[in-house]
């Protein structure tokens, strides 16, 4: 498990898709479907949710066609980081596809 602090994820989120973090590219651990901030809300969650999904769970809880219900901090581990945004707890989180 790697654990990242924000300010370097955020770094890495900007070099590879640029400075919005709705264009970046998240993979789920389990299907390995990359998704965005804009595939959210194709599916008509609204930008206030979006948020608290991506990164975390997989598009296909929304989008049934995907096949895959995978949402970080279950029984299982498959995320491989960990981001330290200076809390107690470090939040599981989707890799950024290309890291």
């Amino acid at each position: 498990m790697k654990i990242i602090k924000y300010e370097e994820f955020k770094k890495q989120g900007e070099a590879l898709f640029g400075p919005d973090p709705r264009e970046w590219l998240f993979e789920c651990p389990s299907c390995k479907t990359a998704q965005t901030f804009h595939d959210f809300a194709k599916l008509g969650i609204t930008a206030e949710n979006v948020p608290y999904l991506l990164g975390h769970e997989c598009i296909g809880r929304y989008d049934k066609s995907k096949g895959c219900l995978w949402v970080v901090g279950d029984v299982f581990v498959l995320h491989k980081i960990e981001i330290d945004r200076g809390r107690e707890k470090h939040e599981p989180h989707f890799k950024l596809v290309g890291t």
